[in-house]
Formats: structure tokens, sequence, C-alpha cells
């Protein structure tokens, strides 16, 4: 029998390799990527705070990274209004500059 904590936090399949990177600079998001196709992960990026909410929506990430100096919301903005909500208080936030 699996524990709450384990249920909160389970995934669909397709979510434990997916990663969300938000970056407002497109050379930035291009860069990241680029980093992490050799690991065969799927990488989702966007280019504002207000993207990674919509995204959010539409789908799970096994983890985010999120770039602290965005406008005009910052990446501990967007950070707290992610923890914000029950879905996301467990998955793993990652900061870039």
């Amino acid at each position: 029998m699996r524990s709450a904590r384990e249920h909160d936090v389970e995934q669909a399949p397709s979510a434990r390799r997916a990663v969300l990177v938000v970056d407002d600079h497109p050379a930035n998001l291009l860069a990241i990527r680029e980093v992490l196709a050799p690991t065969g992960l799927e990488v989702s990026c966007v280019g504002s705070g207000e993207e990674a909410l919509r995204a959010v929506l539409a789908r799970d990430f096994a983890v985010i990274l999120l770039d602290l100096r965005m406008a005009p919301m910052t990446g501990l903005d967007t950070a707290r209004l992610l923890r914000s909500r029950d879905r996301l208080r467990h998955t793993p936030l990652g900061f870039v500059t």
C-alpha cells in the first residue's frame, strides 16, 4: 500500500520525463534545451512566468527550471504561485540566472 505522500506526488508516466524551462531570453531557452537534449527528457520552454502558469495547467512536469531575473513576474514570484497550488507543492523547482 502506498503512503499518502507517494500518492500526492504520483505523476503520469510522461510527466516523469518532462521538464519545463522558464526564461525570458530565447537564447537561454535554446542553450538549456541543447544541454538537456542528450538526456532524452522532454523539454518544454516558455518565455514568462505567466506562460509557465498556463503550461502547468495543461500538463504535469517532473521538474521546473525558472530564471530568477524575469520581468514583470520574477522566477521567485512564479515559484510562489506554483507552490500555492496543491498539485505542484512537491514538484521540484530549480533556479537559473
